[in-house]
């Protein structure tokens, strides 16, 4: 018979081996899609699209009606991973690019976490080293901004094949797109793997759904929604394999997992893009469509289950946010744009900021501002020069890029898809606005306007005239 010292000691030993696993810190999991648009979802309405994995990700966890992102690839890369608007950081050169390229002294979620003895893997698309398939600089690699592990592709797959890199090696040139995302899966499975025993963060940035498309075998034709709805169906598929990785390790208490995309849909790809319905436009447009994505957040007994939020939130936050429930100092040198919003995730609130603000940049042209329900869309010209390369009819819906020839003002509570200006009936709000997009111009800056709060590193911004350093190219 034990001794009751004996006995006593194991209790000890017990709870104290709970409470130490209890306090480990939380893994996070972002899993980036590319080009997906607001209804490419089952849980957000598709007709056609079928994704049970995530639809049940969004039962069991919340998902977000007003979440917005930046309306291209690489300006939405650096605003997830920096917390800032793309405006804001520093560029290397000080040359602000169409596709930012992110300078070395710029400090991203991936470093603060790290620090904090994170393990850390960014897999898939970079697209943060000025739009390059290659890397013109040894710091501007993702090893260089706190990732132990990358397994990827510099840029886009525009031409219908990648280079995929592992850490700063190409190990298979002008990889095809079929087999894309079952790479990025097996190489996000093996890291969860490796490093179920400590707390990582794990950045899945998915080449999919962005045109060339492609998709397995076990899923080519296997949705009424042809090629597109095949490649969501495998990215769906993909997701709830990590879940489900995550629930076999036991640590589905202890990781939150977030979904969403990087912009809308590219709707001149026709029958190869999504759909952003109800909202209007798409991607390289500040309309709704283009910038307000689909986003569903899991993290069993942390989110609540069966949750909508409505509160305006934005991939700025996400820094934030998983810093604090990190325990991780935010950091204090330097303007960060998004908020932690722990608070709302976790049901602790319902009810976040009113009066958020959320500014519409489409590069380096302000277009748009947006507190409350209302939205002031802002007078511009037709092809205007901030269009820079994107300029070519190829890379647009005409009808997204006509001449505004006023301010426009929309209630984005009664009218999300943006059909009806009532800026005539509410001139208070339209002037209230205006002088919050002033404000963003002096701080952030526009087209034509270095902001004040615009960081710059090893060159003084004075070298450069407002002109060249919005309009400099790659």
């Amino acid at each position: 018979m034990f001794k009751p010292i004996v006995i006593f000691s194991c209790i000890l030993l017990f709870f104290s081996c709970t409470q130490q696993k209890n306090e480990r810190k939380p893994n996070f999991i972002i899993i980036f899609t590319d080009d997906q648009g607001y209804q490419d979802l089952g849980c957000y309405g598709s007709p056609n699209i079928k994704t049970p994995q995530i639809d049940k990700m969004a039962k069991e966890g919340m998902r977000f009606t007003n979440f917005y992102v930046q309306p291209i690839c690489g300006p939405s890369r650096t605003a997830l991973n920096t917390g800032c608007y793309p405006m804001r950081v520093a560029e290397v050169g000080n040359i602000k690019r169409n596709h930012p390229m992110v300078h070395p002294k710029e400090i991203m979620l991936s470093s603060l976490l790290k620090q904090a003895g994170y393990s850390t893997a960014c897999i898939g698309k970079w697209d943060m080293n000025g739009h390059k398939a290659g890397f013109a600089r040894d710091d501007i690699y993702p090893d260089n901004f706190g990732f132990d592990y990358w397994f990827g592709t510099g840029s886009g797959n525009d031409g219908g094949h990648i280079d995929l890199w592992r850490n700063r090696e190409v190990v298979e040139k002008k990889a095809g797109m079929d087999l894309l995302v079952q790479k990025y899966h097996a190489e996000a499975i093996n890291f969860i793997e490796q490093n179920k025993e400590n707390p990582f963060f794990l950045y899945l940035a998915h080449t999919m759904p962005h045109t060339k498309l492609g998709a397995s075998e076990a899923f080519k034709g296997k949705s009424e929604r042809g090629l597109y709805g095949d490649v969501i169906g495998e990215l769906d598929w993909s997701t709830g394999e990590i879940l489900k990785a995550v629930k076999e390790y036991g640590l589905d208490k202890n990781t939150v997992v977030i979904f969403t995309s990087d912009n809308g849909p590219w709707l001149v790809r026709g029958e190869n893009a999504g759909s952003a319905a109800p909202l209007r436009g798409g991607k390289v447009t500040t309309w709704e469509g283009g910038v307000r994505v689909p986003c569903v957040m899991w993290a069993p007994g942390l989110i609540p289950k069966g949750k909508t939020c409505n509160e305006i939130t934005t991939s700025m936050d996400i820094l934030p946010t998983f810093c604090v429930m990190a325990g991780v100092e935010i950091p204090n040198d330097r303007i960060i744009d998004g908020e932690d919003i722990s608070s709302l995730i976790t049901g602790e609130k319902e009810r976040f900021d009113e009066e958020r603000i959320y500014y519409y940049y489409f590069l380096t042209h302000l277009q748009a501002v947006r507190k409350g329900k209302w939205k002031l869309v802002l007078k511009r010209p037709q092809a205007p020069e901030w269009c820079g390369f994107l300029a070519h009819a190829s890379k647009w819906k005409l009808h997204d890029v006509l001449e505004i020839p006023e301010h426009q003002l929309y209630d984005l509570e009664n009218d999300i898809g943006e059909t009806t200006d009532v800026a005539k009936t509410h001139p208070g709000e339209v002037k209230a606005l205006l002088q919050l997009v002033e404000n963003a111009r002096n701080d952030i800056g526009d087209y034509n306007k270095i902001g004040e709060g615009a960081r710059f590193f090893d060159d003084e911004p004075h070298r450069y005239d407002a002109k060249k350093w919005i309009t400099g190219s790659n």
